[in-house]
């Protein structure tokens, strides 16, 4: 129930790609990028990412078994943790028991 308003219509984007860890650090610097002298890089040009704030306040990312739920704004996260310092939660599937975890989800 408490993640209700979270669910609904979806904009989903895939590419076959793993994140490194480096990669998770730098998509949690907002603003702050570090591709420029890659010039083979996706988000090379500083904005990459930042684009899906036009279409979500909540956007995730599931890499392995790793997802990651950013809210730079700290208005859906805190409960959980995030803060303005750290933007978003990073949970490991196979470190935790999800559907103990986050039962309601698995629910009918």
């Amino acid at each position: 129930p408490d993640m209700d308003r979270w669910q609904g219509p979806a904009l989903w984007v895939f590419n076959d790609a793993k994140f490194s860890e480096k990669d998770f650090e730098s998509i949690c610097r907002l603003g702050v990028g570090g591709k420029r002298d890659k010039s083979r890089k996706i988000g090379r040009f500083g904005l990459g990412f930042n684009s899906v704030y036009n279409f979500t306040d909540l956007p995730s990312i599931l890499s392995d078994d790793i997802v990651l739920f950013l809210d730079p704004h700290v208005r859906h996260l805190q409960a959980m943790g995030a803060s303005v310092q750290k933007p978003g939660i990073k949970l490991r599937f196979l470190k935790i028991n999800a559907l103990e975890k986050f039962h309601d989800q698995f629910e009918p």
